[in-house]
């Protein structure tokens, strides 16, 4: 089924496995590479939250004219929680890159591009 308009598809599943296989890690590899999958999970979550707290007031305020929003502000702190994210996502990218070894190294740019594969869903 296709996403609706202005909705992003859940990543494939298994591109943690898919990741795996492509950047050959081995089994010390794989551990390390599990927990940087868990922490940077945990930090897009929490400001995936964080972005949901101030959109809820923005659009609730269009319905409700008891609530007041700086509007500007408001854009703005979600604008830096999405640049945040991009960043943490760069770091943890870079961090994956680090604990390669020079044989694994060709492999990175295959890992890249099923990244963006799966986030833009391209072919």
């Amino acid at each position: 089924t296709k996403p609706k308009p202005g909705h992003r598809p859940p990543p494939r599943k298994d591109f943690k496995m898919e990741a795996i296989r492509i950047l050959d890690l081995n089994e010390d590899q794989v551990e390390q590479f599990h927990r940087l999958v868990d922490d940077h999970n945990m930090i897009i979550r929490k400001t995936d939250m964080q972005q949901r707290e101030l959109l809820i007031p923005y659009f609730e305020s269009l319905s409700d004219t008891s609530i007041q929003i700086d509007e500007e502000a408001l854009l703005n702190r979600f604008q830096e929680s999405e640049k945040e994210k991009i960043i943490q996502t760069r770091q943890h990218f870079q961090k994956i890159k680090a604990m390669l070894n020079e044989s694994q190294m060709d492999n990175f740019e295959v890992f890249i591009e099923g990244f963006l594969g799966a986030l833009f869903m391209r072919k």
